[in-house]
């Protein structure tokens, strides 16, 4: 096998490994893997036909959102302040 095989086929599975460090760079989540994933193939001229379909995730701010946050726990005003009535 070629020296320069050799290098491309290293160079892609350390990328390979790198990728999660990445998708953090962008957000993490689906988002931030799917984007990993696409500058990795990019890099080695690999095919991106399975990145042309849409995500679901949305914006990157979506995809890194976590759902229990979306539930508001605002403090409303004291309601048994007051006149008690009495």
């Amino acid at each position: 096998m070629e020296e320069k095989s050799k290098k491309r086929l290293i160079d892609m599975i350390f990328s390979k490994l790198s990728e999660e460090t990445l998708a953090g760079a962008f957000g993490g989540g689906e988002y931030g893997r799917n984007i990993a994933a696409m500058i990795t193939k990019i890099k080695f001229d690999l095919p991106l036909d399975d990145l042309s379909k849409p995500s679901q995730a949305g914006t990157p701010a979506e995809a890194a959102a976590d759902p229990a946050q979306s539930k508001s726990n605002q403090i409303k005003a004291n309601q048994t302040c007051g006149d008690t009535g009495a």
